[in-house]
């Protein structure tokens, strides 16, 4: 499982469950495609904390990104 991805079937389940409240998702927010799709799902808005707020996991992530080599 990705580190930094969120859930975006179980966001989907709670969507579809006749819930009659927005549901606010939260968690392993990190690309703007990710936001997007939560948005198209149906979500009224999205927490990003982490994300935005510590330092450390942002150089972490960023580093894992990195392609190093001769690709």
């Amino acid at each position: 499982e990705e580190k930094y991805v969120p859930d975006m079937e179980l966001i989907e389940e709670i969507l579809n469950c006749g819930i009659k409240c927005p549901l606010i998702a939260e968690g392993r927010f990190w690309r703007i495609e990710d936001i997007n799709k939560a948005f198209e799902l149906g979500v009224y808005a999205i927490v990003i904390g982490k994300a935005i707020t510590n330092p450390i996991a942002i150089t972490q992530y960023f580093t894992s990104q990195i392609i190093i080599g001769d690709n």
